[in-house]
C-alpha cells in the first residue's frame, strides 16, 4: 500500500459519517503523500463541496480533472464535473 492511501481510507470513513472536517484533513495528509493518486484531489474537493467551501472544492476538482491519471476514473470525472457545475461561481 502507499503511504496515502490509509490517510485515503480514514478519510472516507469520516465522510460517510458527514465528520466533512476530518475527512478535509485525512485527504489533506493523503496529498502530501510521496506518491498522491488524483482521487485524493477529488475526495478532498468533494468534502469541501460538501462544507459549503466551494472555492476550496473547485480548486481540487479541477486539479482533479487537469491531471491525466483521472482518466481511469470514470465515475469520479463525471461526479466532478457536476460539482463544479453545481458549485458554478458560488463562495
Amino acid at each position: 500500500k502507499r503511504a496515502g492511501d490509509a490517510w485515503y481510507e480514514l478519510g472516507t470513513a469520516y465522510e460517510e459519517l458527514g465528520r466533512d472536517d476530518r475527512a478535509i484533513d485525512a485527504f489533506t495528509h493523503a496529498l502530501a503523500s510521496p506518491e498522491p493518486l488524483a482521487v485524493f484531489a477529488f475526495a478532498r474537493g468533494q468534502a469541501y463541496f460538501h462544507r459549503g467551501d466551494y472555492a476550496n472544492a473547485r480548486r481540487d476538482l479541477t486539479a482533479f480533472l487537469a491531471d491525466p491519471n483521472a482518466k481511469s476514473h470514470d465515475w469520479q470525472i463525471e461526479a466532478a464535473r457536476q460539482l463544479l457545475a453545481r458549485a458554478g461561481n458560488r463562495r
